[in-house]
């Protein structure tokens, strides 16, 4: 199951994808009663049953709201208009070059990563491909997996996780690599900036790991331990106060940035937690699983 929120303040969204190729659109609604119906805190407001003929694999909402982005494993980057709920572009970008998808802060482009060691970034506009960033380096010949994809909140760097362990950053205007990171000993599978410290990079491993990086000077400044399994899943709140993450364990924990302690865990879900998303005040917290569940956490109980 994957997972994707959005930060405007005004739409609330959040966007789930299955292994049945569907995507559905849900509104928070304010704190109150659950609807028995819908789940805790949750309004669905729109669903594509064939938007992938075969499972979704990432899933990312642009910074406004307006437009998502999907990714899945026939091989197809999807661009789709939230409000309408339709396809906006559909690029055959082939199933090595689709795999993780991330908007830029500004919306204007989208990043999708491959099984070759690549990261394309595309225009939302067009839907043709502006850029591709090679994370070999030239005296290299092994490709590892991009397994996961994120730009800091100025927009200024791009982060990439590999199958070998690895994290690298690129500076996006110039494409040039600025870090590699010898960061986990097995997959990341998700990696973060957060959103008040543009340098602030977190990221979750197979290795049971997460880590804390400041990009400034490229050094390890937090090894967070505590789940039982692989962690597949991490974010930021709003405020870059505190970290979520989820896994192969079916906890969902939260970790104080600065006391880099877990703070909180939860045991609710049945199955491995694939993603995590903050509503856009930092409230409530998202979690989605293969136990087909979609759980909503006051963030204030649970810390």
């Amino acid at each position: 199951c994957a997972l994707a929120a959005t930060d405007a303040t005004d739409r609330g969204h959040l966007l789930t994808g299955g292994m049945d190729g569907a995507l559905r659109l849900w509104r928070l609604a304010p704190p109150g009663p659950a609807d028995p119906d819908q789940g805790p805190g949750l309004t669905k407001v729109a669903e594509i049953e064939r938007a992938h003929a075969l499972s979704v694999v990432s899933l990312a909402l642009s910074p406004a709201g307006d437009r998502a982005a999907s990714t899945g494993l026939d091989g197809y980057l999807c661009v789709w208009d939230v409000d309408r709920a339709t396809r906006v572009h559909k690029i055959d970008a082939n199933m090595v070059e689709a795999w993780a998808t991330a908007f830029s802060p500004r919306g204007s482009l989208l990043a999708s990563t491959s099984q070759y060691a690549k990261v394309n970034l595309w225009s939302i506009e067009t839907g043709q491909r502006e850029m591709t960033i090679s994370t070999v380096e030239r005296d290299k010949a092994e490709a590892r997996m991009v397994m996961t994809v994120a730009f800091s909140s100025d927009g200024s760097l791009m982060a990439t996780g590999s199958s070998d362990g690895s994290v690298r950053v690129f500076d996006v205007e110039t494409s040039k690599l600025r870090h590699k990171l010898d960061a986990h000993a097995l997959v990341v599978r998700s990696l973060a900036f957060s959103p008040t410290e543009p340098a602030t990079l977190a990221t979750a491993s197979d290795d049971h790991f997460l880590h804390i990086y400041d990009g400034r000077n490229n050094q390890l400044t937090a090894k967070l331990s505590g789940h039982k399994g692989i962690v597949t899943t991490t974010c930021f709140n709003p405020a870059g106060t505190i970290i979520a993450s989820g896994g192969g364990d079916c906890q969902v924990r939260l970790w104080d940035r600065r006391a880099r302690a877990c703070i909180y865990e939860d045991t609710e879900h049945q199955d491995i937690v694939w993603g995590t998303a903050f509503c856009a005040n930092g409230t409530r917290l998202a979690s989605a699983s293969d136990d087909t569940s979609l759980r909503i956490w006051d963030v204030a109980k649970a810390s």
